[in-house]
């Protein structure tokens, strides 16, 4: 059986930062991560705001940015259009990327409680309300042993919020997520700000 690979792909591009505020952009880092097997390639941005990965195999990849805090990528610029974060990698040599970044991120912080008593070691979930794919939009945390949590770098956006017992629950999954989608709690983040949201859980 002979089995045709593609050969390994250059992705290289420039980052823009929408925020105003001025970040060291030279200690930005650009990650792919392949969705299925995780596989994983970085580099560093660099002064100009450019980047240059080589070697990359074909698969479909999520863009991240790193290395500076309250940084993350909204997404890819391409065809005039603010596209998701995932890109596909085939037979192609070079694939040339736009990365869309944002500086501003805010912070969600507050207490979970049942019958007027916190809850330790519950699950509070926080979901995109635009079912977007992105797992940069969808947080986690097991409450600590006074019942709180705080999620933090959180990019802004609308959300919806809830806790549940299940602490294996799928927070990450939009399918596994549509359930739970009407009954959270709605809360809108804007950046550069701090919330607190208190939960009761049946």
């Amino acid at each position: 059986v002979t089995i045709a690979l593609n050969p390994p792909a250059t992705v290289a591009g420039t980052v823009q930062i929408e925020s105003s505020d001025t970040k060291p952009i030279t200690r930005l880092l650009v990650t792919l991560r392949e969705e299925t097997t995780n596989a994983v390639y970085s580099r560093a941005v660099s002064a100009d705001g450019g980047f240059r990965i080589p070697n990359v195999i074909s698969g479909r990849y999520r863009v991240f940015l790193g290395g500076v805090a309250d940084v993350f990528a909204k997404g890819i610029l391409e065809d005039g259009g603010l596209k998701d974060s995932l890109i596909e990698i085939g037979n192609e040599p070079e694939r040339r990327l736009k990365i869309v970044g944002s500086s501003g991120v805010g912070r969600v912080k507050g207490f979970v409680y049942r019958a007027g008593h916190p809850v330790a070691g519950v699950m509070v979930a926080m979901i995109p309300d635009n079912q977007t794919n992105d797992p940069i939009y969808y947080r986690g945390f097991q409450t600590d042993s006074d019942g709180s949590f705080d999620f933090q770098n959180v990019p802004p956006g609308d959300y919806r919020i809830f806790a549940v017992d299940d602490v294996e629950l799928e927070y990450a999954n939009p399918v596994a997520m549509r359930p739970y989608r009407q009954s959270g709690k709605p809360i809108k983040v804007e950046a550069q700000s701090s919330y607190t949201e208190n939960i009761d859980i049946p």
